[in-house]
C-alpha cells in the first residue's frame, strides 16, 4: 500500500502546498521530485511486487528501440492478491486522470506555470500506465509472438524482450 500512497503524494503536495504558504518554486520542486520518485518506484518496485510485472525501454547501439517486459512465472511461489492487483490498476489509472483534470483546469484558468507542473504529472503517470498496459497485454499474448526472447532468471522471473516493431501490431488488435 505504500506504493499506492506514493502514487498520490505528488497530487496531495500540489493541492495543499500553496495553502500552507509554499510559493510556486517550492511547490514546483517538491511536486516534480515526488513525481520522479513515484515514477521510478511504480515502474521498478510496486508493479513487480503487486502485479508481478515490470517494463522498460532500451535503446540499442544502432538507435533502434526495444520494449522489455518481465512477468513472474505463473508457477511462482509469490502470490498476488486480487485486492492488491485492483488497487494497483485503480491507482495508476486514477492518478493519470487526476493530473489530466488538473492540467485542463490550469489551461482554462491560464495558469501557465502550473500547466508545466501538471504536464510533468501527466507525462510521467501516462508513461507508467502505457508501459504497464503494454506489459499486461504482452503477458497475455506472449505465446502468439514467435520472436520474443524469453529467459528465466534465478529468482523465477520470466524476462521477455520484444522488438518495438512487434509490439505495434499487437496494440491494434
Amino acid at each position: 500500500s505504500s506504493g499506492i500512497n506514493a502514487e498520490y503524494g505528488a497530487i496531495i503536495a500540489y493541492l495543499f502546498c500553496s495553502l500552507l504558504g509554499g510559493g510556486f518554486t517550492l511547490t514546483f520542486v517538491l511536486v516534480v521530485m515526488l513525481l520522479a520518485a513515484d515514477f521510478w518506484t511504480v515502474k521498478n518496485i510496486t508493479g513487480r511486487l503487486l502485479v508481478g510485472l515490470r517494463w522498460w525501454n532500451k535503446v540499442n547501439e544502432d538507435g533502434s528501440s526495444e520494449w522489455v517486459f518481465e512477468s513472474r512465472k505463473e508457477a511462482s511461489s509469490v502470490h498476488h492478491s486480487e485486492t492488491e492487483n485492483r488497487l494497483f490498476w485503480i491507482a495508476i489509472f486514477t492518478s493519470t486522470v487526476v493530473w489530466l483534470l488538473l492540467l485542463v483546469k490550469n489551461l482554462l484558468s491560464l495558469a501557465l506555470g502550473w500547466v508545466v507542473v501538471c504536464l510533468t504529472g501527466v507525462f510521467l503517470n501516462s508513461a507508467n500506465l502505457y508501459g504497464y498496459v503494454k506489459c499486461r497485454r504482452m503477458q497475455g499474448q506472449r505465446f502468439r509472438v514467435l520472436s520474443v526472447t524469453s529467459s528465466v532468471d534465478n529468482s523465477g522471473t520470466r524476462r521477455l524482450e520484444v522488438p518495438l516493431a512487434l509490439i505495434t501490431p499487437l496494440n491494434s488488435r
